[in-house]
């Protein structure tokens, strides 16, 4: 027989019990699902992150005072610096080019009779710079703001377009209240362009005002971070050595945590690959149970089709034909059960992704791998049943009942 006789013969050896090959199908489906369907999400919520982080640029450094256990356990920073250090941060280490200080607290901001829970950042002028934050209309923070410490705010996107609904803020006196400080009034400068959230959070939902009036404002002189641009991306690893090394001996070991953004890139991508790489690896075990399901059917087949395998070497077929048609009955029950699971698999993945707002994304590689490794496990697991039915013997099977 040749080869297009023999898969002929198999897929009318499958379409005899068409609820029996389904549900043989269906256990090779749940597991090639499952190894896809987590491969897509992990690769997908990697490329998100990444794509955030990469937003801030691979030459940005991020440098922030380290944590301790304060008072009732909870968790301060160890080192209280003032604005001065970012200009000296640039001065003292070649490879860095900008630096912004910035600092932070949770505020409510008030217009009229309207108000909306807001981020108030207290900044250095070239912030906006340094991440590339374009302004919709009027102006950012400038360095006279700084240096004067007048009361202006620039909106972000989100509050401007919440607070003043078809209006041009440019101008209008707003209130900003937080925790314990005073209420106080400020004049809106500027409207930022939305942003969106990003790995370094909600730029949309947070108000700027110059660092200094923030610190008249609040009291507060803990600088939250230092953001750090060095000279290109190339020395961006060796510039957060020299800064590391500037730290520890201006302010001690230890006090200070420098993160480059390429270092935590690598980070993210090992722990997202390895997790994803041992979830499917759990789910690959779905995989081998549905090997063994159809292991069972084709044993299960080559009993009841005794009869016809007696009949068929009776007219000549043989060993290597019989054995042919059962291997290629279990390769098209695995390799059919790996292509409706690589969809089903894509289409769960998609849903988890449009839920969780990341880009659906399937390695090419994981595609093979599925198809791939489902032909191997029909071919692995039918290799026994069709030896069974090769080597029966015509003339028992013949008698057989």
């Amino acid at each position: 027989m040749s080869i297009r006789e023999t898969a002929k013969a198999a897929l009318r050896g499958l379409g005899l019990y068409p609820l029996r090959t389904f549900l043989s199908v269906l256990g090779i489906v749940i597991g090639v699902a499952s190894v896809i369907g987590l491969v897509a999400i992990g690769a997908g919520v990697q490329k998100s992150v990444t794509n955030q982080i990469s937003q801030l640029g691979s030459d940005v450094l991020l440098v922030s005072p380290a944590m301790q256990r304060g008072l009732f356990g909870r968790s301060v920073a160890q080192t209280t610096v003032d604005t001065s250090m970012a200009k000296d941060l640039v001065e003292h280490n070649p490879l860095i080019r900008q630096a912004v200080a910035t600092l932070q607290t949770q505020g409510t901001m008030t217009v009229d009779n309207s108000t909306l829970d807001v981020t108030v950042v207290g900044v250095t002028p070239d912030y906006a710079d340094i991440f590339s934050y374009p302004v919709e209309t009027g102006r950012f923070l400038r360095a006279s703001d700084q240096d004067l410490g007048v009361d202006v705010v620039v909106l972000g996107a989100e509050v401007a377009s919440t607070l003043f609904p078809g209006e041009n803020p440019l101008g209008r006196k707003v209130q900003l209240s937080a925790g314990n400080y005073p209420t106080r009034s400020f004049i809106v400068v500027g409207v930022m362009s939305s942003l969106g959230r990003t790995f370094a959070g909600n730029f949309d939902g947070q108000v700027y005002l110059p660092a200094s009036t923030f610190f008249r404002w609040t009291g507060q002189r803990r600088v939250s971070t230092f953001i750090l641009r060095a000279r290109s991306s190339d020395v961006a690893v060796d510039a957060a050595d020299q800064v590391d090394f500037y730290l520890t001996r201006r302010v001690g070991a230890n006090k200070f945590r420098v993160e480059s953004q390429q270092a935590i890139l690598q980070t993210i991508g090992s722990v997202v690959g390895t997790l994803t790489l041992s979830l499917g690896a759990i789910a690959g075990i779905a995989l081998v149970v549905g090997g063994i399901g159809v292991m069972n059917v084709m044993l299960v087949s080559v009993k009841e089709r005794t009869r016809e395998i007696g009949i068929r070497k009776a007219l000549g077929a043989k060993n290597r034909n019989i054995l042919s048609q059962f291997l290629l009955e279990a390769i098209f029950l695995s390799l059919t059960g790996g292509l409706l699971g690589l969809f089903g698999g894509w289409g769960v993945a998609a849903l988890v992704s449009r839920w969780g707002h990341w880009p659906t994304v399937l390695p090419i590689q994981a595609i093979f791998l599925a198809i791939g490794f489902s032909s191997a496990v029909g071919l692995f697991f039918g290799i026994y049943p069709a030896m069974q039915a090769a080597r029966l013997d015509p003339i028992a099977s013949l008698s057989y009942e």
